[in-house]
Order: structure tokens, then sequence, then C-alpha cells
């Protein structure tokens, strides 16, 4: 899972794309939602053919301060242990 947050602004989900883009990462599923200025996304992704993990994680890294948003990469597992709410 990749979750992406940051300011609501024009071209979010394209600035978040053209990342998956540079590191060969496949959308397989994309969710989004805008609470009153936060724009969240969450993409569940395939990096079977992207980039090496050091890499991306470096990339990561580097896109959250050049774009000032909050780009976070979770195995899916750990995604939904954090995200679920119990009743």
């Amino acid at each position: 899972m990749l979750t992406a947050r940051g300011a609501d602004r024009i071209g979010f989900v394209a600035l978040v794309s053209g990342f998956c883009t540079e590191y060969d990462i496949n959308i397989l599923d994309l969710s989004t939602t805008s609470t009153g200025e936060t724009y969240t996304m969450m993409l569940l992704v395939d990096l079977s053919k992207g980039a090496p993990l050091e890499e991306l994680r470096t990339g990561l890294e580097q896109f959250n301060r050049q774009h000032d948003l909050s780009l976070l990469l979770q195995h899916h597992d750990i995604f939904k242990a954090t995200n679920e709410i119990q009743l």
C-alpha cells in the first residue's frame, strides 16, 4: 500500500502517479478522500517490476521533501492491521 497525503491542490493525483511511473510501480487500485484542506490517496500497488526497495525508499524521501507531501509505503498486511477499526 502506498498512502499519499498533503494539501489539496490541482495535479495531486498526477504528481503521485508520476512518481509511480518513474519507479515502475503498477497501481492496482486507488481510493481518494478530501477532508478540509487535506487530500489523501490510498493506492494498492504492485512492486514486482519496480525499482529495488532501497532505491524506492530514497526516492520517496526526496519526493516528499520536494513536493511537501507524505508518501508512505507499507506492506498491505501492516496497513490493514494499523487501519482497521475494531468494533
